[in-house]
């Protein structure tokens, strides 16, 4: 799983892309290319005259790892799905440190489906975004802190003026769906369809735009990552914490104040006006999944907001609320992983047996060390978000704009497979 190629550029305050890095900019950052895999990682990089060696340390425990002479380094023996981060010192020769860089990479799981993976490297006044390259994808999408920055067509993007706090960055791609997984989404929608109480013309006109809907529905892959000012980012500061408890929070919401009643010309529905957030605001449902990593026990929480129905001037009629459902299944525990499958079907209260569910399916991983991966699919409406607190905060990990993708109440009916990490 290699990550290179040439990259776009974001500094901060200017917004600009370009193939060509400023001459000033540092030889090792700028050429640097990564490639992980689930037990392995190699790193390479044009080398400086000014350069006579180079240590390789683990930035974590201070340990040295490597001193190496060529600009390059390889190691074996690393653990599938963990996050390492490394620090690569480069010396003259009179011993003299010359400059330093945090390198954040990922393993894979030996036998995982294809995923999006984000490494980063960092220099003092530049950050490095690097990640692999899927097939049938032509761009893919960066944003920061939930906003839109641009799409790139490459795989690398670099941050100029280093963040003074915090910031999370996503990169995120659609990729076409195999004949495979369209036969096995057409199936399972039109079972989805004989179930309903409707009419036979509304059934056909409902397969029909099946057909149309499924030619055009693409795998979404996410990667969402902190990026840290750069002097946060040495051992003492980066050391892994060890949260006693981590919280996943599944919600899905609808981003339009109202939708229309599809039984009556003269109601509607009350949406959640809002955009993404993990805890502010109302939401259609609320799935939580709590670990505790001394014990090992899990728990669930499911929560509902009422349906609330007006007129078509906005004034409140009546409400009810959605009785089920949320659940999780253990897969595998350990005192640094647990892996669990989430499945959640809630109904529209006026609807039942009239429209489909909400519904989303997913695999995930949950790392102590704050590593998160999900694959599944979710409905095309509303709007799907993942979150995760350990105890102080929440991070985001993937979020889903039905807005944004042009889909309505209509695309209940209809699956999106998916794909995130942090």
């Amino acid at each position: 799983m290699k990550r290179i190629g040439t990259a776009a550029v974001l500094g901060f305050g200017l917004l600009f892309t370009s193939n060509s890095i400023s001459a000033d900019s540092s030889e090792v950052i700028d050429s640097f290319e990564l490639e992980a895999d689930s037990n392995s990682v190699e790193f390479s990089w044009d080398s400086s005259n000014d350069t006579e060696y180079y240590k390789v340390i683990d930035s974590n425990t201070g340990e040295k790892i490597s001193r190496i002479t060529d600009a390059a380094f390889s190691q074996d023996g690393l653990l599938e799905g963990e996050t390492y981060l490394y620090t690569i010192k480069t010396f003259d020769d009179s011993d003299e440190t010359l400059n330093q860089y945090h390198v954040e990479f990922n393993t894979v799981f030996e036998n995982e489906d294809e995923v999006l993976v984000v490494d980063k490297i960092y220099e003092e006044n530049k950050t490095k975004l690097i990640w692999n390259e899927l097939e049938d994808t032509d761009s893919y999408s960066i944003t920061l802190n939930g906003e839109f920055i641009e799409k790139v067509e490459n795989s690398n993007y670099f941050i100029l003026d280093n963040v003074e706090e915090e910031a999370e960055f996503q990169v995120e791609t659609t990729v076409p769906l195999t004949q495979k997984e369209k036969n096995d989404l057409r199936k399972s929608t039109l079972e989805e369809i004989k179930e309903k109480d409707i009419s036979g013309k509304e059934k056909a006109e409902l397969i029909k735009e099946i057909k149309d809907n499924i030619n055009e529905t693409e795998n979404l892959f996410f990667h969402s990552t902190p990026i840290l000012p750069f002097e946060e980012v040495g051992a003492a500061s980066f050391s892994i914490a060890s949260p006693t408890q981590t919280t996943i929070r599944y919600r899905t919401h609808i981003e339009n104040r109202y939708v229309n009643d599809p039984t009556s010309t003269n109601r509607q529905f009350g949406g959640d006006n809002r955009g993404f957030t993990a805890i502010n605001g109302t939401h259609r449902t609320q799935h939580e999944v709590r670990l505790y990593w001394g014990s090992l026990n899990t728990y669930d929480t499911f929560h509902a907001h009422p349906t609330r129905r007006y007129d078509n001037s906005g004034n409140y009629i009546d409400q009810r609320t959605a009785t089920c459902c949320g659940s999780h299944n253990v897969t595998s525990r350990s005192s640094t992983r647990i892996n669990y499958n989430v499945d959640v079907n809630s109904s529209n209260p006026w609807l039942v047996g009239i429209s489909p569910n909400i519904r989303w399916e997913t695999n995930s991983s949950v790392w102590r060390n704050g590593s998160y991966s999900s694959s599944g699919r979710h409905k095309q409406f509303p709007a799907y978000g993942i979150f995760r607190s350990d105890g102080s905060g929440w991070s985001w990990i993937y979020t889903y704009s039905a807005n944004a993708n042009g889909k309505g109440p209509g695309s209940l009916y209809f699956w999106t497979n998916f794909s995130a990490s942090r």
